[in-house]
């Protein structure tokens, strides 16, 4: 895929923690595209037939997780990466160290998100005002 100012570019932020006696690492996306942004907002939602839409919460928090890591330095009993991709990865995680990595995601997608709230600020409300009355003008 071609790149443009409009692309998102893999770049990563290493956020480095302490869990128990271990210096541990997690690498996280600068920002999500579309289709990434999108998986972690419909991804607890199931719908079975004719039945009303039901959410899976912890579907939702596993992708989210998921989604915004790049790459990481957990490692196997044989010293192999453990693939953080892979959701039943995340699920057997003591629960005291996914709680540091899903709070170091969290503050960081906020952080990302707010960033870019504030760089796409929408045009004026004197702009839309004025497009307006030229409209009803003619």
């Amino acid at each position: 895929m071609a790149t443009s100012r409009y692309t998102n570019r893999p770049a990563v932020v290493r956020h480095e923690f302490r869990w128990r006696d271990e210096d541990l690492w997690i690498d996280l996306k600068g920002e999500l595209n579309t289709g990434e942004r999108n998986r972690i907002r419909f991804s607890g939602i199931r719908i079975r037939d004719g039945e009303a839409a039901a959410v899976d919460f912890e579907q939702a928090i596993f992708e989210k997780t998921r989604t915004w890591i790049a790459a990481w330095s957990l490692k196997d009993d044989a010293g192999q990466p453990l693939p953080h991709g892979d959701i039943d990865v995340l699920r057997a995680l003591k629960a005291d160290l996914y709680d540091l990595i899903d709070d170091a995601v969290t503050a960081h997608a906020q952080t990302v998100e707010a960033a870019s709230k504030k760089a796409s600020a929408p045009l004026s409300q004197t702009s839309d005002a004025g497009r307006q009355s030229l409209i009803s003008a003619s």
